[in-house]
């Protein structure tokens, strides 16, 4: 079985692209993956921050760091920094298993990312997908759904529901399924274990959790 390497990567900030890098790499922990790592690229390190209380069950660096000790990894989870080239994007999904872009539903975010998706797409990219995070489901989710998906991209079947257990979590240093005194946080958590298995299915890799 070869590393996985999933990457994460967005135009704009404030999407829930780290957010999501942290908690892919705990749903990945749950499954037969080896060790787990999440590369911080991110000039903000907001990776790194969220790890520094020590209870994440993987390990978050710099490329660096990771790169050390490449050999404990089985899967690598890849925190980009915001506002990559059209080069730097395709390189990056060229290297990688799958190419995951975050998204909110506000329209300065949609225009970004269909700038970004539409840029893949021109450039021959076929593993990558939409993700729409920080979602209330509605018309406004079904709208910005529908106006990807009629540009021709690729749009995630999940989607990551929109709760201040994400922020509490972050401020915890913790997986979202730790936070305690949040009603949703188990219900969060569930978001990202359906994105990591439609992410295995579009990938042609299901595989059975540990």
């Amino acid at each position: 079985m070869g590393r996985l390497l999933i990457s994460l990567a967005s135009l704009k900030g404030g999407v829930g692209k780290t957010t999501s890098a942290i908690h892919i790499a705990g749903q990945l922990t749950r499954r037969d993956r080896g060790g787990v790592a999440v590369v911080d690229r991110d000039r903000t390190r907001s990776a790194t921050s969220w790890s520094r209380g020590g209870h994440l069950p993987f390990f978050v660096g710099t490329q660096d760091a990771v790169m050390r000790r490449a050999d404990e990894f089985g899967s690598l989870v890849i925190d980009s920094r915001g506002g990559l080239e059209n080069e730097e994007l395709l390189e990056m999904a060229e290297a990688s298993d799958f190419l995951l872009l975050p998204t909110n539903v506000e329209y300065m975010s949609l225009d970004a990312m269909a700038q970004t998706a539409e840029a893949l797409a021109e450039m021959g990219t076929r593993a990558f997908a939409v993700l729409f995070t920080m979602a209330k489901p509605g018309k406004r989710l079904d709208t910005a759904r529908v106006v990807l998906e009629e540009l021709g991209l690729p749009v995630m079947a999940a989607t990551v529901r929109q709760s201040d257990a994400f922020k509490d979590a972050s401020e915890q240093s913790v997986l979202v399924r730790d936070v305690r005194g949040n009603r949703l946080a188990k219900t969060c958590w569930a978001d990202y274990e359906a994105v990591v298995d439609e992410l295995f299915v579009r990938m042609g890799r299901a595989e059975v959790e540990a």
